[in-house]
């Protein structure tokens, strides 16, 4: 079992109250402080919710399509 599906499982059981928060804390191997985290955020998002919020976004330091090398030289023009 992936650590996610491990968090969702564990999460699953503590909303309803099968599970204390303390207990998912010590399955998830993570902090108390943590576990409250995870289960405000599952709460909120859902399983989605456990997955990092920059996902998907390109990163800040990308050079834009518009940009590009030719014969090693860097091209100017672009706005990185």
């Amino acid at each position: 079992m992936s650590h996610k599906e491990l968090r969702v499982s564990v999460l699953g059981r503590v909303l309803p109250g099968d599970l204390s928060l303390k207990e998912g804390a010590r399955l998830m191997v993570v902090s108390y402080r943590h576990a409250r985290r995870l289960k405000a955020a599952f709460t909120q998002s859902g399983p989605s919710g456990l997955c990092h919020g920059n996902r998907g976004r390109a990163s800040f330091l990308h050079f834009s399509p518009l940009c590009h090398f030719d014969s090693g030289v860097f091209v100017a023009g672009c706005r990185h």
